[in-house]
């Protein structure tokens, strides 16, 4: 679960990997599952993998892409297998989280969403393809792109304003582009970094 005091909603340590948050929307509502390894002991690296790049379950049920495996398909397989070690390293918890409802159609739309995965080679660090890398990776063009109907909106990728629904409220996302006045075009390096650091 995540504080929603903070900013960003961190997530709060004694709960790291187990599961429950509601994700509602036009779609129905989401729960997040428990990826500890009390929830995923019966499956295997491969099982995880495949979840990851192509959003299938063992049982060949597809995923929601709000887990956004459409990124995650172009990861380079070192950086998914390193995730898998991670993941089966948290702490063991139990959680059981609510049961995932999707509306019509997206019931039947999500059958069609997995795609086989593509994935990338990791660019050399430092440089500009492999700031795209880490971008797509971390999926912010989802949340920092306003949406219509389920699409992004063309021309806006990362001006933010896109709406999440919080406890507290409605939550909306910043504007990242390089615009001077609503984004971060005057920020220093260092103002930028400190941002992620800083959760207040």
């Amino acid at each position: 679960m995540r504080n929603h005091n903070l900013f960003a909603g961190p997530v709060e340590e004694q709960s790291l990997g187990q599961g429950g948050e509601a994700f509602p929307g036009d779609f129905g509502v989401l729960y997040a599952p428990n990826i500890t390894p009390e929830a995923l002991g019966s499956w295997s690296n491969e099982d995880i993998y495949r979840a990851i790049v192509t959003g299938v379950r063992p049982d060949g049920s597809a995923l929601f892409p709000l887990m956004p495996y459409p990124h995650y398909s172009q990861m380079d397989p070192r950086d998914v297998e390193d995730i898998i070690a991670y993941v089966r390293g948290l702490t063991s918890r139990s959680g059981k989280s609510g049961r995932t409802e999707l509306n019509f159609p997206f019931n039947l739309i999500v059958r069609t969403m997995p795609l086989p995965a593509a994935p990338k080679p990791r660019p050399a660090v430092g440089t500009r393809e492999y700031g795209s890398y880490l971008t797509n990776m971390a999926s912010c063009t989802d949340c920092h792109t306003p949406m219509d109907k389920g699409a992004p909106v063309p021309g806006l990728s990362f001006a933010g304003g896109r709406e999440f629904p919080v406890p507290s409220g409605v939550t909306r996302s910043a504007n990242i582009t390089p615009d001077k006045e609503t984004g971060i075009g005057r920020w220093s390096r260092e103002a930028f970094i400190a941002r992620f650091k800083d959760p207040k």
